[in-house]
């Protein structure tokens, strides 16, 4: 995060500049950030800033990490049985599409660039979700396949989705009907016949 002569320095004041980008970010989008915007509407100077971040890349990575985490917490539940399979898969993938989709329309090329050259959230997505699958193919719902492949393919479904939603300005409900559309698709090719 931040640094004042080579040591970091994380405290409330942190946090609210922190607060202040996401702020930004949601009510004009991530292109209208600016140190000086977040400077002047805290009430601080330079100095204040930079005795905490390098530059504003180091604070743009704390909001999308938060961002991210969030996402992850609300996927993270594992499948319970008493549910429909693949009734449990769409719903999850709506769930992806539901909390991303804002923070996309705000964060979208931010969010893409860095989603790019950071393999995290992709690892951690096809990791998450080959149980899920192995699931699947165990109880005979799913053909057998690879999950890994599996787990990417849909990444990239979720990733070019939701980015060519936002990028092509449709509301959320167009973009939940559609989707909805594509991922039933997908999941049609998945059943073990």
């Amino acid at each position: 995060m931040a640094y004042s002569k080579g040591t970091k320095l994380e405290d409330e004041i942190s946090e609210e500049i922190i607060a202040v980008a996401t702020q930004i970010a949601y009510t004009d989008g991530v292109g209208h950030i600016s140190v000086k915007r977040i400077l002047s509407e805290l009430g601080v100077t330079n100095r204040v800033f930079y005795n905490r971040f390098r530059n504003l890349d180091d604070v743009l990575v704390v909001v999308y990490d938060r961002i991210m985490n969030q996402m992850r917490e609300c996927i993270s539940q594992g499948y319970d049985e008493s549910k429909d399979y693949f009734e449990y898969l769409i719903d999850l993938a709506v769930t992806v599409l539901r909390k991303t989709y804002e923070d996309k329309l705000h964060f979208s090329h931010y969010m893409f660039e860095y989603d790019s050259y950071k393999d995290s959230n992709r690892n951690w997505w096809i990791d998450h979700m080959i149980p899920i699958f192995d699931y699947g193919i165990e109880k005979g719902l799913l053909r057998k396949m690879d999950t890994r492949l599996l787990g990417y393919s849909i990444w990239c479904f979720l990733r070019g989705f939701n980015a060519d939603a936002v990028g092509g300005g449709l509301t959320f409900e167009e973009a939940l009907d559609s989707f909805k559309l594509g991922i039933n698709c997908f999941l049609e090719g998945m059943k073990k016949r």
